[in-house]
């Protein structure tokens, strides 16, 4: 609450709200899929904390979103934010020496996945934009209830919560900090902490349990 200025539950609240949003803007999904998928677990919830935070309801807010063109039934387009610099190639190579065969791979500048959960079978891509800061996360996965986690996931995969300059001043202000650190530290600027799965069995469990695998090499 000292950092961030609210409560756990306020925090997770937003992240619910914010994530809803984007299924309207980014998605066809109806408003009862969408209030599911991003965890109200009702439709009038939903409403009500669209009208007291837009004093819009969901969908006099969806009339103004810029819509892509249809999509394919249960396929869907996100694109996430991140603070720059971000080392996407040193990332992929990183996910690359360590991609489990037959379900993960990295090529064409993309990382690609099947992912597992309650059931459920499907797959993701993630690529990136440079242009905009941005991850564009491509899903297929037939259940919707299921877009937040796994969007939540991706994101905890790839760290982007990170802030590079939050980054360099704990580094430089830190004991470890003196001036033969600064080539190599400079040139990795914008490198990422990903949480990767690193065998078959801790991947099973990584996308079929509510919690993230937190598991490193």
């Amino acid at each position: 609450m000292r950092h961030l200025g609210a409560s756990p539950i306020g925090v997770a609240n937003t992240r619910r709200l914010h994530f809803a949003k984007k299924l309207i803007d980014e998605t066809h999904l109806p408003m009862g899929q969408i209030a599911i998928a991003s965890g109200f677990g009702s439709v009038r919830r939903f409403n009500a904390a669209f009208r007291k935070t837009y004093n819009r309801t969901p969908s006099e807010i969806r009339r103004f979103a810029h819509l892509a063109s249809k999509q394919l039934e249960h396929e869907y387009l996100f694109r996430l934010h991140f603070r720059p610099p971000f080392q996407w190639d040193a990332l992929l190579d990183f996910l690359g020496r360590r991609a489990i065969p037959g379900v993960e791979s990295v090529e064409d500048g993309s990382y690609r996945r099947t992912i597992s959960l309650n059931g459920d079978s499907g797959s993701l891509a993630v690529s990136i934009d440079e242009s905009d800061s941005a991850l564009q996360v491509r899903i297929s996965f037939p259940d919707p209830r299921w877009l937040f986690l796994i969007i939540e996931r991706v994101r905890r995969m790839f760290d982007l919560a990170a802030d590079p300059n939050e980054i360099d001043s704990d580094f430089w202000h830190s004991d470890y900090c003196d001036s033969s650190a600064e080539p190599s530290f400079s040139n990795s600027r914008g490198s990422r902490g990903s949480r990767h799965c690193s065998n078959r069995s801790a991947e099973e469990t990584c996308w079929n349990n509510s919690r993230f695998c937190e598991g490193r090499d």
